[in-house]
């Protein structure tokens, strides 16, 4: 009744058709895949289109944290499958301090918190440029050799984030996570971006 209530007040629609309800119908966010990359198996759970990046900017960047939840319950049976007899930890890129004062929160930590496992998140060792204002090349050079996680003693782990866009946090992760003795089983992502990333443009993802 006060669910109905409110929906008539103050009506919820989904950030990517409009209809009502939901933050976020179930069926835009569910037509991910798998690839490979530097190595690992890396899992997305939806390609990042214009439609989709709607939904992860109102996640990210205009205080929507609501939707954390979405793509967690949406996230949480498939890590749980692929993980069924692996004891691991998710482990999770630093927080940029610029955008975590603007936010207030870790868009992937938000996330992962929420997924019922450990969680361990990167030390940067430098300040380090906003990822978004780069072209491909630069974001590479600006996380080559970035990251460190305290010893893993040859734990199983997952390294998680929120977009994928050329790989370079993910393959800096990789490397922080194998130099801490860690093992890693796969990557996994919220969403992929790097089909129409072009290293001569500055996007935001």
């Amino acid at each position: 009744m006060l669910n109905t209530l409110l929906q008539i007040i103050a009506p919820v629609r989904c950030i990517c058709c409009g209809k009502n309800s939901v933050l976020c119908c179930s069926e835009h966010l569910q037509d991910g895949g798998i690839f490979s990359f530097h190595g690992i198996k890396v899992h997305f759970l939806f390609e990042l289109d214009v439609e989709r990046l709607a939904a992860v900017t109102a996640f990210k960047d205009r205080g929507v944290t609501a939707l954390g939840k979405v793509f967690a319950n949406l996230l949480r049976p498939r890590i749980r499958s692929l993980l069924a007899s692996h004891d691991c930890v998710i482990l999770l890129p630093p927080a940029n301090p610029k955008n975590f004062k603007v936010r207030g929160f870790h868009p992937a930590e938000l996330i992962a918190k929420k997924l019922g496992l450990p969680t361990l998140r990167a030390k940067a060792l430098r300040t380090l440029s906003d990822q978004r204002s780069l072209d491909a090349t630069a974001r590479l050079e600006n996380l080559s050799g970035a990251f460190l996680y305290p010893e893993l003693f040859s734990r199983e782990v997952i390294l998680f984030d929120d977009v994928f866009t050329t790989g370079a946090t993910m393959a800096e992760m990789k490397r922080a996570a194998e130099l801490a003795g860690g093992k890693v089983l796969a990557g996994w992502v919220l969403a992929r971006r790097f089909q129409d990333f072009d290293s001569g443009q500055k996007k935001k993802a």
